[in-house]
């Protein structure tokens, strides 16, 4: 697939117009370049090109946009909680001002892996909290994600999955979406 997010037209017939339906996205390696040492700061956080523009574009389907995240950075004491909301706040401002859609909200994971919480993608536990909140069904969705961990928590929701190339905006897999 090319980086222009050129999607089939049976994947744009599947997605369009769903009640109920909302579009999750990955943070770090789909909006904004993944770190080996994590974002630490707003100084740190670089948005991947176009990424926000090519999401936006598929969110043009769906009445919501969530960010899930895993920030295992809190959990390991590197950051505070309030630093992950401030850079959080700056991906929300830079999505808002490249594309004029708002992020509805951003779920994240502060533990770490060895926590064994229910939070942690690929368990479901944020998913399930946006479908509380928002009244949505989850099999009408579609999850944009870079990692394996991303795409089972998909399957474990039952949603569409969208497999970005990690740090660019490059699809190398279109959603599989019930209807």
């Amino acid at each position: 697939m090319t980086a222009e997010l050129d999607l089939s037209e049976r994947t744009r017939e599947k997605i369009q117009n769903k009640n109920g339906a909302a579009l999750f996205v990955d943070r770090d390696g789909v909006l904004n370049f993944e770190r080996q040492d994590y974002v630490k700061s707003v100084d740190e956080l670089k948005i991947v090109s176009r990424a926000c523009e090519q999401v936006a574009r598929i969110a043009e389907s769906f009445p919501y946009i969530f960010v899930v995240t895993n920030q295992s950075v809190v959990g390991r004491g590197i950051i505070s909680e309030d630093t992950l909301k401030e850079v959080n706040n700056a991906i929300e401002k830079e999505f808002f001002n490249r594309t004029g859609r708002r992020i509805d909200k951003i779920y994240y994971c502060p533990h770490k892996p060895e926590d064994l919480c229910n939070c942690r993608k690929p368990k479901t536990e944020l998913f399930e909290r946006a479908a509380k909140d928002y009244n949505l069904d989850l099999s009408r969705s579609v999850f944009i994600g870079d990692k394996d961990s991303d795409e089972e928590a998909a399957k474990r929701i039952g949603c569409g999955f969208i497999r970005i190339k990690t740090n660019t905006s490059e699809i190398i897999q279109e959603a599989s979406v019930s209807v």
